[in-house]
């Protein structure tokens, strides 16, 4: 599996999502920016051209200012998530958001039966690395998010699913990050 791939492809995808609300709004790039709470006029430039770095703190700056949720932003559309998740999605701020996530990836580990220590493994992580993703202490990248869904054999967009169900893990073989 190529992360590197399915990172553009996503990209791409937020960044569709991202120009068609900015346009709809009928806004520019610098307006649009100060609008998601700061994010500078290069940054969505450089997100609609599929060239930027998303994390959970940008996709927290965009969703407000699209009045949105980071799942319809992730999938570009908005589909359907559970009421919870959406209650949730709306109203977090960063801090909540890097929250949610990390109850989010336990609740997905542990469906898993994966500890700190033998997800660590698999990503090919120091553990002390992991766990800063693990207690929300650290602001992860979406190619971060590609490889713990990697892992975890799920798709990104469930880490931030709060309501959602968690998968059938009857058939789950966990993978090596670099077999």
């Amino acid at each position: 599996m190529n992360l590197e791939a399915q990172l553009q492809t996503s990209i791409k995808i937020i960044g569709n999502f991202v120009f068609v609300v900015r346009t709809t709004m009928g806004i520019g790039k610098k307006k649009f920016g100060q609008i998601c709470d700061g994010l500078s006029e290069t940054y969505i430039r450089n997100l609609e051209e599929g060239r930027a770095n998303i994390t959970i703190k940008s996709l927290v700056k965009l969703k407000s200012g699209m009045n949105s949720t980071i799942p319809a932003i992730i999938t570009g559309n908005s589909r359907t998530f559970s009421n919870k998740t959406l209650k949730i999605a709306r109203s977090e701020d960063f801090n909540t958001a890097k929250q949610n996530f990390s109850t989010r990836l336990f609740a997905l580990m542990k469906n898993r039966k994966l500890n700190s220590i033998s997800f660590s493994d698999y990503l090919g992580m120091d553990e002390s690395a992991t766990n800063k993703y693990l207690n929300g202490s650290e602001n992860p990248t979406y190619l971060m998010l590609l490889r713990f869904a990697y892992v975890l054999r799920v798709e990104v967009v469930d880490f931030f699913d709060y309501g959602g169900v968690l998968p059938d893990s009857s058939n789950y073989k966990p993978r090596y990050l670099n077999p």
